[in-house]
């Protein structure tokens, strides 16, 4: 379908949607994740009102529809991903991840219909402007990271210092890297740039190069080297001396031989800089890969990683063999199964993660770059995209909003710059309005629900922030009026339940508890619920989910703490004093206030229970 925005207009439209990296409301129960999600929806607005005029304004009386096979790819993998997210039944229709990739696909074919009809010229206007935008984003969040650091600006975090709006380093090193590949585009082709913006791009990097030994990520250390390793490769490719070097075998063995003991010794050392971490992620795999062998086609549902995983972590702790392995020290409640690839397959199956690879295909599919215009346009896409995989191999790059626009920012522009049509039609001009006015109908729809949304997520905030001080019948009354529309928020679900509770209204605390059950499996909702089963006399159910809790997380005290409770409710003072021995001997993995009361108070057990 030919029809564009204008390669400026395009360029500063599409570089206004980055500023949801700098956002963070506190004005939302969620600052960070939530914020950037009904921001984007509002960044993106004047674009799409912006090319659906253009497209409505057509003159001519027929429209021709272009389609290639990464557009192809896309639009499936999206519809898969929705119709997974209709049948997994706990969600609640839409799913706000849904709604943000489908604005995101219209994002993607927005920029590849505008790129493809842009003419040689259009394309070295577009390049210079979309990177100058890019690199003043990098430099902004850069420079925002540097003022943290230096006590100029809040901390990230409670826990961290520096970390941008993401909260936590780790995302924030990730989002710096996979927008680098615009400096570094200036820095090889520099010649397509402006000394203006070849002198923006060094400071990017430059500031990238002092901010990410602070954030601590490996990840982010490991995506800028091959990202910077890429950008070399290309630019030698077609020398000479090169195409010598790969022709001599004993030459390529001792690079590839020095290649890898030199990648050897960075993985040692990035082991060893943060073992526990290391080890968690490798035990986080090892549970993955059983998830996704025991439900392979179509995965265990949509956004149901960290349920699922809750689950067979459990179950995997419920071997006394395995309490003793070093697995045991570093097992979490874990959102994320840091490699994309393996948390797409276990929520959507490998027919999930096939339809992102044959994505991941068609982007590199075919690629000769050269430094003409439109190349410069493709390598400076196809080298996000190779720092989001690289990334993704050791993260969750596609869980942070800011890095997923990139993502289909740079496929849109691959698509529209690399591709030939594999099928062209012809349509009329009212056929195309009337497919325009089926788009803004869905844009109504989901914008209808978003702004529902928004409104309650900022009530919810308000009532939450002063509950404690809130007579009960009134917190409880605000929990209903909002349930309608915020039952699709398990963290709101999950907050209704334990205020509840804390109240002493347990019967209805475990049904709002249990309904959030399926969407929200952690140990903390176990606690809670053992709690409420063990006030209503309930005792087995309640040493379930203290079991359950314990299992999940086997170095937290608390849950066994309770089973203690349990026992000695149930006439078992052997048990009792056993487990309360246990305690004692675990010990407390970070020290609290909580956890030592609870150690004082075991160690007086144990004392009276021998005497």
């Amino acid at each position: 379908m030919k029809g564009k925005v204008q390669p400026f207009l395009l360029s500063i439209l599409v570089s206004l949607l980055l500023l949801v990296s700098l956002v963070k409301d506190t004005s939302f129960s969620d600052p960070v994740y939530v914020s950037k999600q009904f921001y984007f929806l509002f960044l993106i607005l004047p674009l799409l009102i912006v090319y659906i005029r253009n497209q409505f304004k057509v003159s001519l009386r027929t429209v021709l529809y272009g389609t290639n096979y990464l557009d192809l790819a896309v639009l499936v993998f999206f519809i898969y991903s929705f119709f997974r997210s209709l049948f997994t039944p706990e969600l609640i229709f839409p799913h706000p991840d849904v709604i943000v990739q489908f604005f995101l696909v219209v994002l993607y074919l927005i920029v590849k219909t505008s790129i493809n009809a842009f003419t040689e010229k259009e394309h070295g206007k577009f390049i210079g402007s979309l990177t100058l935008g890019l690199l003043l984003i990098l430099l902004i969040n850069s420079l925002y990271g540097l003022f943290q650091l230096t006590g100029l600006a809040e901390p990230a975090h409670e826990l961290f210092k520096i970390g941008g709006s993401f909260g936590n380093p780790g995302p924030f090193a990730i989002f710096l890297i996979t927008i680098v590949p615009a400096a570094f585009s200036v820095l090889f082709f520099s010649n397509q740039f402006s000394k203006k913006t070849y002198r923006l791009a060094v400071s990017g990097i430059s500031l990238i190069v002092l901010l990410l030994p602070f954030t601590m990520s490996r990840t982010a250390w490991i995506g800028f080297i091959l990202v910077l390793g890429y950008f070399f490769w290309l630019k030698i490719r077609l020398r000479a001396w090169y195409r010598k070097f790969i022709q001599n075998k004993f030459m390529v063995f001792s690079g590839i031989a020095v290649t890898v003991v030199v990648l050897f010794v960075i993985a040692v050392f990035l082991w060893e800089l943060k073992e526990n971490s290391a080890s968690g992620r490798l035990f986080i795999w090892q549970i993955t890969a059983q998830m996704v062998s025991d439900a392979p086609l179509f995965g265990h549902g949509y956004d149901s990683f960290a349920h699922s995983l809750n689950d067979y972590q459990a179950a995997f702790f419920q071997n006394p063999d395995n309490l003793n392995s070093a697995a045991a020290q570093t097992a979490d409640n874990a959102t994320f199964a840091f490699n994309e690839f393996f948390q797409v397959a276990a929520e959507t199956g490998l027919l999930g993660l096939v339809l992102l690879g044959v994505i991941i295909f068609f982007a590199f599919y075919k690629s000769h770059p050269d430094q003409t215009e439109n190349k410069v346009l493709r390598v400076f896409a196809q080298g996000i995209i190779v720092a989001i995989l690289v990334c993704s191999l050791f993260s969750y790059p596609l869980y942070v909003l800011p890095i997923k626009i990139l993502f289909y920012l740079a496929l849109g522009v691959i698509s529209g710059v690399k591709l030939h049509s594999i099928k062209e039609i012809s349509v009329k001009r009212t056929i195309h309005r009337m497919n325009l006015t089926i788009l803004i109908a869905f844009c109504a729809l989901f914008y209808a629900f978003s702004l529902q949304r928004l409104s309650a997520e900022k009530e919810w905030h308000k009532f939450e922030q002063s509950a404690r001080n809130m007579p009960p019948e009134i917190l409880y009354k605000k929990y209903n009026e909002l349930m309608p529309v915020m039952s699709y928020n398990k963290y709101f679900m999950f907050n209704f339940g334990t205020e509840l509770i804390v109240a002493g209204n347990y019967e209805k605390g475990i049904r709002v508890l249990n309904e959030t059950l399926p969407r929200l499996n952690d140990s903390n909702i176990y606690i809670y619920l053992g709690k409420a089963y063990f006030e209503t006399g309930q005792y087995q159910k309640a040493e379930n989910c203290f079991e359950h809790a314990y299992n999940i997380v086997p170095t937290k005290i608390f849950p066994l703490y309770n089973l203690v409770k349990v026992y000695q409710k149930t006439n078992r003072p052997q048990k009792a004093l056993n487990l309360a021995g246990t305690i004692i001997e675990m010990g407390e993995k970070v020290k609290t206030d909580i956890g030592n009361g609870i150690l004082l108070e075991m160690r007086k057990y144990v004392e009276e229970g021998n005497n």
